[in-house]
């Protein structure tokens, strides 16, 4: 019997190198998901060398799959060596050093709901007299659609943020609880053909001019769009991987210099990605998405976003694939994408859907939540900080 600590790198020959060229392999299609759970392998390697995992599930670990991991993950591995010297893993745990903070208590909840369905839909949510935190992401400014819903829908959420949008008594009070907005990234969009700008060209000035226009028009809309939402409510804007921001991960946090209006207004906070704060003594964590999707991309553990983000507290790393599937900055020191503490609230935005689930860590609740993309959805999420009760907030169009 061994015990071996290392970490995991995981062989995949559907994976995108530089050295062999993904489309000798996979063409030119585009490719949502890198598994071939035939051909790929776990190895567990330390600063001693490299030892295989065998694919083949064990008495003990009977649903043992490598479609279940990604690289970068730090593990202590027992099993057994066959004849050939692959390990038949037994069981894995992995490095967790998270710190415990418990949040305030919970008050007492009372039910509040807006039968008013002429423009949005119906909310109910349990709440006591304290605040709320809206999330939203994927805004897209720049970004329209064939039937308008998209710039209609985020003209609503400015009336919803300004209480204009219902005449109901206690959605009202319920947005004047509203303390905190948190943006999580894909805030502006660039046009399809920003590819094809080429600085200094001469004979693509007019496209170049013209792609340019619609990116600051884009970049004014929401810095516009900023400013008012935030005369009454801080607001936290994360970079996303479709912001004019840096590619690599942690991103960060978008220039001021870009907007003149809401950069000027204490309440509007240009902040990373990933971004951690403290809200009603609360502990609120979260990605603008990036971290989730390269890990769906690399395997097969759930469609379910809420599932990975599970996977990603128990590796005790917001993305330990980095940097060997996703870009990320050379780091001397301490590694930021660790979890050092177990966070109350733990978001990531621009999802497929909106899904939420509360885990228990160590007896302390931890409020799961995947946002969707406004673009898409024409949701926004809202959490009461008093209770950890969390409701998705739609505006619904009728006859377009």
């Amino acid at each position: 019997m061994h015990v071996i600590i290392g970490v995991l790198y995981k062989e995949m020959p559907l994976k995108p190198s530089i050295l062999k060229g993904v489309e000798t392999i996979l063409g030119s299609k585009k490719v949502e998901n890198f598994v071939n759970e035939a051909e790929d392998f776990l190895i567990l390697e330390d600063n001693s060398g490299r030892i295989r995992i065998s694919n083949k599930s064990s008495m003990y670990m009977k649903d043992f799959s490598s479609s279940h991991y990604v690289t970068g993950i730090i593990a202590a591995v027992k099993g057994r060596l066959d004849d050939k010297g692959v390990l038949m893993m037994e069981d894995i745990l992995y490095n967790n050093v998270m710190n415990y903070s418990l949040p305030k208590r919970v008050q007492s909840t009372i039910v509040i709901e807006d039968s008013n369905r002429s423009s949005i839909s119906s909310y109910k949510m349990q709440y006591a007299q304290n605040n709320i935190v809206a999330f939203v992401s994927g805004l897209e400014f720049g970004h329209t659609d064939y039937t308008g819903k998209s710039a209609l829908a985020r003209n609503l959420l400015i009336d919803f943020f300004q209480g204009r949008l219902s005449t109901n008594e206690g959605v009202h009070n319920m947005i004047k609880r509203i303390n905190r907005i948190i943006i999580a990234g894909n805030s502006i969009n660039s046009p399809d053909d920003i590819d094809l700008v080429e600085k200094g060209s001469f004979m693509k000035q007019d496209l170049n001019s013209r792609v340019m226009r619609t990116l600051l028009k884009n970049y004014e809309e929401f810095d516009e769009f900023l400013n008012t939402i935030s005369h009454s409510v801080h607001v936290d804007v994360m970079p996303g991987s479709e912001d004019n921001s840096s590619s690599f991960f942690p991103q960060l946090p978008l220039n001021e210099i870009m907007f003149p209006v809401s950069s000027s207004n204490d309440s509007v906070n240009f902040v990373s990605n990933p971004y951690s704060c403290i809200v009603d003594d609360l502990l609120f964590t979260g990605t603008s998405g990036q971290n989730i999707k390269n890990i769906q991309q690399y395997s097969r553990i759930s469609e379910s976003s809420l599932d990975i983000m599970e996977k990603t507290l128990e590796w005790n790393h917001l993305s330990p694939s980095a940097p060997d599937t996703m870009r990320t900055f050379p780091i001397n020191t301490r590694d930021p994408l660790i979890i050092e503490n177990v966070p109350n609230v733990y978001f990531t935005g621009n999802q497929k859907s909106f899904e939420t689930k509360i885990s228990f860590y160590n007896q302390v609740p931890l409020r799961l939540i995947s946002i969707p993309k406004f673009y898409s959805s024409h949701s926004i999420v809202l959490l009461d900080s008093s209770t950890l009760e969390v409701c998705e907030y739609s505006f619904v169009f009728f006859n377009l």
